[in-house]
């Protein structure tokens, strides 16, 4: 997988900010994420999105980019108040935000109610974190126009995230 990025490419009507955001955001993947996802993507039946839309037709796995907290924003869910980083039994403030979060998941998901169970027990939130992060990109893929994104001018290089 080859990134090319080019610093002094701006886009029309983005602002300074949004360009050193870029900038930071290429860097992450230039040096960081690729080194992570060139296995991945080599791997046979991988297709990684949205950098290999060529491969997709016949990939068996589909890997893509996704943020918990862009997918409960995108979504309309709370995204504060879930994660409980001292432990211990959840309080009633985040008990009620992961029942809330949980319902909304539920529009797309069956969740049993033993990983219910599980999720609530789980005071850091990495079990919910991680059922955001596959439901998420799971709707967003089915609703996504698969042909726009290949034919589009910065996904294939720059990356999107799948929220």
């Amino acid at each position: 997988m080859h990134l090319s990025v080019h610093k002094t490419h701006v886009r029309a009507g983005r602002s300074e900010t949004q360009v050193a955001v870029q900038e930071v955001v290429t860097h992450f993947w230039q040096n960081v994420y690729c080194d992570l996802v060139r296995p991945l993507a080599a791997t046979p039946g991988t297709a990684v999105l949205p950098f290999q839309y060529r491969k997709l037709p016949r990939a068996k796995r589909v890997a893509v980019e996704c943020g918990p907290t862009s997918v409960l924003k995108k979504h309309g869910l709370t995204h504060q108040n879930y994660k409980q980083p001292k432990g211990g039994p959840l309080t009633p403030l985040r008990r009620r935000t992961r029942h809330a979060i949980l319902a909304g998941l539920g529009r797309w998901v069956r969740i049993s109610d033993r990983h219910r169970r599980a999720i609530m027990r789980n005071p850091g939130a990495d079990a919910l974190d991680a059922v955001i992060a596959a439901a998420g990109p799971l709707h967003e893929f089915r609703e996504a126009d698969h042909a726009a994104m290949a034919r589009h001018d910065h996904f294939p290089r720059e990356g999107r995230a799948y929220v």
